[in-house]
């Protein structure tokens, strides 16, 4: 993938100016047409390039959060930005801004076994959480902490649902990876530690982690989640279910109606009658879209507690 930097300097001037290579990282080329076009696989790329000249650097946090596939955020803006890494302590070795000193035991480190980003060295995804995790705010922790649990739990079923299955096995499974990954004084900080109690593998999406997390920091009251309601027209699941109140909410995600999951046809009709059964089973149902809750969480989360209070909750909202 990567081209020679000893070749000649006038040959590689030349190639650069017609544009058939494109400098990564300095002294590290990579053939214009092997150039990832995804804002995450290239950003990978860029942390691959300079491996070649730094092999003791593992890519980290954010990056290897893209590469992985773990929720972020705001994952174009973590594509522009420089890669992050973590590099074993040893004598002479200091943090940076972009390159982290902390304890690497060799089963936290993997790498990319095939495609553009291979022999890309990275830490796993459970570490990559915990780093996450103790660097983060809770909203964007949760989300990729859950995402962990989610992938360890579902290892366990045999259905592969979790809806109704997250068992005290299950669950203490599901966050072994994570307690495992937890090597590093970061990792036990308030931060960390806080965000870790709140991981559960039941919530289904980013959005109902970042939904959770909302709830965590206003001081709602905490719903179950992924519950089962009995209604006239068959059983149905929703996302959060406060039952002492009578309250379900919906986080609804732009995958169900952007084509992603197949047919969008019907979606919307689906979607009306599962929440006029839930009513008719007597819920009051507050529905919210994720990117609603990205941008204007503390409209959502008034709405959430003003139809709490509607139901009897008498607490406040910080």
């Amino acid at each position: 993938m990567f081209v020679n930097a000893s070749v000649g300097r006038k040959a590689l001037a030349a190639a650069l100016k017609r544009g058939d290579v494109v400098e990564l990282h300095p002294g590290v080329y990579i053939a214009a047409g092997a150039l990832c076009e995804a804002p995450a696989e290239r950003h990978a790329q860029r942390a691959l390039a300079r491996q070649v000249r730094s092999p003791d650097l593992v890519a980290s946090h954010e990056t290897a959060a893209l590469a992985h596939g773990l929720p972020l955020l705001y994952p174009d803006r973590s594509a522009e930005e420089p890669p992050r890494f973590t590099r074993a302590p040893g004598p002479s070795v200091r943090s940076s801004r972009l390159v982290s000193v902390r304890p690497l035991p060799p089963a936290h480190v993997t790498d990319m076994p095939a495609g553009p980003l291979a022999g890309l060295r990275l830490t796993t995804p459970a570490r990559t959480a915990m780093d996450l995790a103790a660097s983060l705010d809770l909203c964007e922790a949760l989300m990729a902490l859950d995402f962990v649990a989610r992938r360890a739990a579902a290892g366990y079923l045999v259905s592969k649902k979790l809806r109704g299955a997250i068992t005290d096995r299950v669950l203490k499974a599901s966050l072994q990876p994570l307690e495992r990954a937890r090597v590093a004084r970061p990792h036990r900080n308030r931060r960390a530690t806080r965000a870790l109690g709140l991981a559960y593998p039941g919530r289904e999406s980013a959005g109902e982690s970042l939904s959770f997390a909302h709830m965590v920091l206003a001081g709602l009251p905490l719903p179950e989640c992924q519950v089962l309601i009995q209604t006239d027209r068959g059983e149905k699941w929703v996302d959060f279910d406060w039952p002492e109140y009578g309250v379900s909410g919906e986080c609804h995600g732009a995958v169900k109606y952007d084509g992603s999951l197949g047919s969008t046809e019907g979606v919307l009709v689906d979607e009306a009658e599962r929440q006029h059964a839930v009513e008719g089973a007597g819920r009051s149902v507050v529905s919210w879209d994720m990117s609603e809750m990205m941008a204007v969480p503390h409209a959502v989360i008034g709405r959430i507690g003003g139809r709490l209070k509607a139901h009897g909750w008498d607490g406040f909202l910080e």
